[in-house]
């Protein structure tokens, strides 16, 4: 028939099939034995659109440049500067000063100080509004987001991100943090007290860390391989009445205990300059703004250098891209489709999907856009726009202004969304606002409301009591020090609650106040989902029939879905731990129930106990309280002890590597427990050295979780003979208190679910959520002699092992450090420890193929002019 490739892939319609054969110099001109042109064949089979595309083409071949669908030699010359801190402590003043250039910085006049005295607040009783009592401490505060993208002098071009410190819009937050290849800035303020400043620094090192998924293969110690960077900046120097020493810097008393203090806790998943840079912010020209400047810079570079080129197309779109939102100004605000179209038809006709999802991540790493996920069901948002987003809408929204005029039970009408933005569409700004989580539409009285629960400041209604119901629950205990952040998500998760519970069963009704949410199903059950009294935890209280007691355990299993997905949402880096709730205490209605630990539950299955202790006097039955006292649920569960060693979270697998890796002053740690546990022939693959260091512990359990007999009871007996009881106490309170299965469903498939803890929080990563080197050199971090920071000083040396972040996946071979399996199935019992420890490993990691000879340093000359050291090798002392 004189068919081209091209005819057959216009008789298809595949649009990219198309892009791509002519970008192989294809003939859009060639004539089959009809005498039709490929666009002919296109029309005649309804694919318009590939017509289109080809008529243009034919017409007007320029419009489809292959050069600029290639990488260039030219890396991405922009990074985000994300700057954290409380209002008041100077964030606005350190941007302007790093603004100024290098004459400029000699002529900055300090503005007259700001009134930060607190104003009383408002007297109106209805203003219960949770975490908004906080007023902001000047009236000149930041409003949402302020982003300015600016070349200084020094690091060159940054994106500033100024993330308020204003409490209200930290619900918020998590759509624009959680990338790693950016550098973080907290601030304090030197006027605070010690203690003040400790519990500030302190919420913004757990709010970094809480929002940064935690990835594998773990690194040595339980270290994350691609830490995110934070610089440390204490602001106000010159109120607080310090001195300066020899070389012009300012010096604050127990300056080296804080550092310490902040490596040794956060060190592990944090890359910290082990330098605070205290500074009067008002000072453009001092030695520490030049010093924090060189930071910036060889950051800046050390990030760039990871980060793939730049695709051909990237510059002209974003020139094309700045014109568009001048067009839209009012809503600067695509989908997918629409931002795919301008893009072929404004920059290149043959960018193919894969071509525009590259240019995607470029942009948002620059911060040119912002990509924001939908439901399945609807087309990926990009805010091409970013400030409006960040400053305009949501600065104002949720602004203390706002919030004043609000109703109290956080439900807007679509006019008062109006009056706030009467230059944009009101069903726009609802539904950007629904795709960011803050908001649920819903219907009252036939009049469109906006359930915004973060603006709901109502009280609870009076509790009942149901004597003859059966009771139960479970407390949400979070990550350590992470406690802190839980008030600002749980707005998100009565917003998820609004948005699921309607699709997920019948017949539902929902009841919010401030802080927490009552849910009704038909047949007479309901739960309480409420943060206690001191907002550091989450509880489920339910409570239904007597004979309703597995459908009952099935409704708190759902609302629990629901927080998980929220949380893996909000804060992919926070482990949860579902503790339950004394039975009897919560039909009493007590404020704080007692809340069983997985060390007495775990234990308690140990012994074979069929109860356990409430007290001295008292005892429950561990049906009662882990299954609603349902003999069928309770019958379906397996113990926490028996279940397989692949049943341990990634939190729990990072924490034994952190306890086992470091050599042990006896010899305990992870190479006895790999004799403990047979696997003798596996230490000459495990004990050598790697350019980036792999957990020895994880290793060994990935080797070990091949065999169908280790469970997490001979983990910890094997635990028990090495004498480890800190890491015995450590897999007690990790480890899940059971695996529900139960009977094989009607799909013929058998359900499972663990109980006690989440499932590792791990959402997928977003276009816009672009990760890293795709090669890597063991790097420590850049420092500079007059910062006071020495190469050979341990806590710089010891700092988290560079390595890719995720989404840039490497086979490395040889390495040996197999992912931790799932149970074996029977057809593979088989395969012994021998055989499993004599065959190389290709494991699909986040590790780059680092360089394996050179340990490469960058530092600073007294004269602030960067060179690059290259030293052979890596002694045992270095590593």
């Amino acid at each position: 028939m004189g068919m081209t490739p091209l005819h057959l892939a216009a008789i298809s319609g595949d649009g990219d099939m198309v892009r791509y054969l002519l970008l192989s110099s294809a003939d859009c001109n060639a004539v089959n034995k009809d005498n039709a042109k490929p666009e002919d064949i296109a029309h005649g089979h309804g694919h318009s659109e590939v017509g289109e595309l080809l008529s243009n083409m034919r017409t007007n071949p320029s419009m489809g440049s292959s050069q600029q669908l290639v990488p260039t030699n030219k890396p991405i010359g922009r990074v985000k500067v994300k700057i954290f801190g409380n209002s008041g402590v100077g964030k606005t003043t350190l941007i302007e000063s790093l603004k100024c250039g290098y004459v400029r910085s000699f002529f900055r006049w300090h503005p007259a100080p700001r009134d930060v005295t607190p104003k009383e607040k408002e007297s109106n009783p209805e203003m219960r509004r949770r975490l908004f009592e906080e007023i902001p401490a000047h009236n000149d505060y930041t409003r949402g987001i302020d982003i300015q993208q600016v070349n200084i002098w020094g690091p060159g071009d940054v994106s500033f991100w100024e993330f308020s410190g204003y409490e209200p819009y930290f619900t918020s937050y998590d759509h624009f943090v959680g990338e790693r290849h950016c550098i973080h800035l907290v601030v304090v303020n030197m006027n605070d007290t010690p203690q003040e400043r400790l519990k500030q620094l302190h919420f913004w090192l757990n709010f970094i860390r809480s929002h940064m998924s935690p990835t594998e293969p773990i690194g040595f110690g339980g270290c994350q391989l691609w830490p995110a960077r934070v610089i440390i900046i204490v602001t106000h120097a010159d109120e607080a009445q310090l001195v300066r020493n020899a070389k012009g810097e300012w010096e604050m008393e127990g300056k080296a205990a804080l550092v310490n203090g902040l490596l040794k806790m956060f060190g592990s998943d944090l890359l910290i300059v082990p330098h605070l840079y205290i500074m009067d912010a008002n000072e453009a020209a001092s030695v520490e703004m030049k010093h924090l400047r060189t930071m910036l810079y060889e950051m800046k570079n050390f990030i760039v250098q990871y980060l793939p080129p730049l695709l051909g197309m990237y510059d002209a779109t974003v020139t094309t891209l700045a014109n568009w939102a001048k067009v839209i100004p009012n809503f600067p605000c695509v989908t997918w489709s629409v931002f795919v179209q301008y893009v072929r038809s404004k920059v290149n006709l043959l960018a193919t999907d894969e071509h525009i999802s590259e240019l995607i991540r470029q942009l948002q790493l620059s911060g040119e856009i912002i990509y924001l996920q939908t439901n399945p069901d609807n087309e990926d948002i990009m805010v091409i726009n970013p400030r409006w987003l960040c400053s305009d809408v949501l600065g104002t929204l949720m602004s203390h202004e706002r919030i004043n005029d609000a109703p109290v039970n956080g439900r807007l009408q679509l006019e008062y969304i109006r009056v706030l933005f009467p230059n944009c569409e009101v069903t726009n700004i609802a539904a950007l606002l629904e795709v960011l989580h803050l908001c649920v539409g819903c219907q009252v009285n036939e009049e469109i409301l906006l359930d915004c629960p973060f603006l709901n400041a109502l009280d609870r209604t009076e509790v009942k009591e149901r004597p003859d119901a059966v009771h139960g629950g479970i407390r949400l205990i979070l990550t350590p020090g992470m406690e802190d952040q839980l008030p600002h998500i749980f707005a998100r998760i009565q917003t998820g609650f609004h948005r699921q519970l309607r699709q997920r069963l019948n017949d539902v009704s929902l009841y919010q106040w401030g802080w927490g949410t009552k849910v009704v199903i038909a047949n007479d059950m309901e739960a309480d989902v409420i943060l206690d009294k001191t907002l550091r935890h989450l509880e489920i209280r339910c409570s239904g029939p007597k004979n309703q007691r597995s459908e009952l355990f099935a409704f708190q299993d759902c609302l629990c879905d629901i927080v998980f997905q929220i949380l893996g949402e909000c804060c992919p880096g926070m482990y949860t731990q579902w503790l339950p709730l004394s039975p009897l205490q919560v039909k009493d209605n007590l404020k704080t129930p007692h809340a069983y630990t997985s060390r007495a539950i775990l234990l308690a299955q140990q012994e074979g106990e069929t109860s356990i202790k409430l007290d001295e006097n008292l005892s429950e039955q561990l049906s009662d309280v882990i299954a609603f006292g349902s003999s069928e649920v309770y019958a379906c569960m397996n113990p926490g002890f028996d279940l397989h060693v692949s049943s341990l979270s990634l939190y729990a697998r990072y924490q034994l590597a952190a306890h086992l890796d470091p050599t042990h002053p006896l010899g305990y740690d992870w190479c006895m427990l790999a004799i403990s546990l047979g696997l003798s022939d596996a230490l000459p693959r495990l004990d050598v050295k790697e350019a980036a260091p792999l957990s020895k512990t994880d290793g060994i359990l990935a080797l070990w979780s091949r065999i169908p007999e280790s469970s997490i009871r001979v983990l910890h007996d094997k635990l028990l003979q090495l004498e480890r009881n800190d890491v015995v106490d450590l897999l007690l309170c990790l480890a899940p208190l059971y695996r529900y299965t139960p009977s094989t469903g009607g799909d013929g498939t058998q359900k499972s679910r663990m109980g006690s803890h989440s499932t590792d929080q791990q959402h997928n990563p977003s276009p816009a959520q672009y990760a890293l080197p795709k090669e890597g050199t063991l790097q420590t971090l850049p420092a500079h002699d007059q910062a006071g920071l020495n190469l050979e000083d341990p806590a710089l040396l010891s700092s988290p092992t560079e390595a890719a972040p995720e989404d840039v996946r490497v086979s490395v071979s040889g390495t040996d450090h197999p992912n931790l399996l799932p149970a074996p199935t029977a057809e593979n019992v088989e395969n012994s420890v021998k055989e499993s420890t004599a065959a190389k490993v290709d494991l699909t990691t986040d590790t780059p193929d680092a360089a394996k000879d050179r340990h490469k340093v960058i530092e600073a000359t007294p004269d602030h002019s960067v060179v690059e050291s290259k030293s052979e090798g890596l002694d045992d002392e270095d590593k």
